[in-house]
This record gives structure tokens, C-alpha cells and sequence, in this order.
């Protein structure tokens, strides 16, 4: 195995928007049918699902096989939890929780090898089980994997200039909500007050040229982020389609 191309990355870079949807259920099936359907990038859930280490890896395999890029989203700031996910093969990784530059500059030294960071080598399957170990894949690792860091509460919000200095930051992501509790209104992301601070975060990083994401429950949401800047949608998750459209064809078997 080597470094594959990533096709996010080379969105972001063009400015192109790109569509994923987080992976709750464990099932590789659901990751090759995300990937089939045509959605760009899968995010394997590690904070709000109950997927295990174990899991994670066979689905990065699932979203290989479907040609869909398989990024995770991790449980916790966690040098040892980043580099566990590299390893197994993500594309990417998206960090929660980031609170100031010294958050963001902890998660790229985990993220990133010499000389943005110092992540931890060994012969991983990322690396071939050590077949691609060597320079090349080292840079190409660099290059390739995309290190996002969430921005979702007040604290991130302030630091956010000194956030988007940090080299080895390659997006961030809103995380609805999580500002909208943090900024006392939980729930609530639709509220002026809410979807002010959200456009300014859009501002800031588009004016920092840095790649900005978030997450929408629905495409209306996800396109109306997408008009107002954002590039790395994110939508929903495979458990979510599944029990609408069971939901939807129940209610017609009902009715």
C-alpha cells in the first residue's frame, strides 16, 4: 500500500465543494454504499458513535473499495488516538474540541512527520506494514493527509486568528452544535445570534485562506453553507438516511 492521491485535498485547493456523511453504524456495507451513491468522503465517527479501533480500520478498507476518501473523526486531542487512525489508513482526521493555537499546533505535531511534526513512524498499514516505508512516503504523507481541526466552542471562536496560522492546519470544521451550547443557545443553530458567529468563523478563514467546512442536518442547509463559503459540506449520517426513508415508506404503509 501507498499514499493515494486525495481528491479532498485537491477540491479544497480548487475551491470546489465537496459532500460527506458521517458513519455511526459499524457496517462496511453502509461505507461501500455511501461511497456508491457518489458522496465524496465518508466520516468515520469515533466521538459519537460506538466505533471501535477494530472497526474503524476495516471500514477505511470498505471506503477504499467503494473509491470514496475515509477520513475519522477522533474521540478526543490524543497524540496516541491521531496517529492509531493514520496508521490504519484515513485520509484524514478531524479533531474536536480545538479550544487555541496551542490545541492546533499539538494535534499537527501528532499528525504531520518532520518537519511540520513529529508523528510517530512505524510499519503500520498506512505504510505498506513497512513495504513504503522511506522519504517519499513520508512527504507524500504530508501532503496528502488532511489534518481538520473543529471549531465548535467560544474559546476557538477568539483564538481563531492565531488558529489559522498554525502550519499544518489544512481545514476546519463548524460543528453547529456544539457553538450553538457554547455560546448559550443549545440546539439552537438557526438563531441570529448563533448564525452570526458562525458566518464570521466562514469570513475569518476564507479571509485566512483556509479551507472551512460544517455540518448541515439536510442538502437545503448544506447548499446554503455552501453559497456562503463553505467547501467541505458534511451531511447527516448513514444511521439517519437509513431510519427517515424506513420512516418515510412506514408512514405510507400506515396511512
Amino acid at each position: 500500500m501507498s499514499i493515494r492521491p486525495n481528491p479532498i485535498r485537491a477540491a479544497l485547493a480548487a475551491d470546489r465543494p465537496v459532500m460527506g456523511t458521517f458513519a455511526w453504524s459499524r457496517s462496511a456495507a453502509m461505507v461501500e454504499a455511501i461511497g456508491l451513491l457518489g458522496f465524496d468522503y465518508v466520516v468515520i465517527d469515533n466521538e459519537h458513535s460506538a466505533i471501535s479501533v477494530d472497526h474503524t480500520e476495516n471500514l477505511i478498507r470498505a471506503a477504499e473499495t467503494a473509491g470514496i476518501v475515509p477520513i475519522v473523526r477522533i474521540a478526543e486531542l490524543s497524540r496516541a488516538v491521531i496517529t492509531r487512525a493514520l496508521d490504519s489508513g484515513a485520509g484524514g482526521v478531524i479533531i474536536p474540541q480545538i479550544h487555541s493555537a496551542q490545541d492546533a499546533h499539538y494535534a499537527v505535531q501528532a499528525a504531520k512527520y518532520h518537519p511540520l511534526g513529529r508523528r510517530g513512524m512505524a510499519q503500520a498499514r498506512a505504510a505498506g506494514f513497512g513495504l513504503a516505508l522511506g522519504q517519499e512516503y513520508y512527504d507524500l504523507a504530508n501532503q496528502e493527509t488532511l489534518l481538520i481541526v473543529q471549531v465548535e466552542n467560544r474559546d476557538a471562536v477568539e483564538h481563531l486568528p492565531s488558529i489559522l496560522t498554525v502550519p499544518g492546519i489544512d481545514a476546519i470544521l463548524i460543528g453547529p452544535m456544539d457553538l450553538s451550547q457554547s455560546l448559550g443557545y443549545p440546539g439552537q443553530t438557526d438563531l441570529p445570534a448563533v448564525q452570526i458567529v458562525t458566518e464570521r468563523i466562514i469570513k475569518q478563514a476564507r479571509d485566512g485562506h483556509i479551507p472551512v467546512g460544517i455540518y448541515a442536518p439536510d442538502a437545503a442547509k448544506a447548499k446554503a453553507w455552501r453559497d456562503k463559503g463553505a467547501r467541505l459540506l458534511l451531511m447527516s449520517t448513514d444511521l439517519h438516511f437509513m431510519a427517515s426513508a424506513a420512516r418515510r415508506e412506514l408512514e405510507v404503509w400506515q396511512g
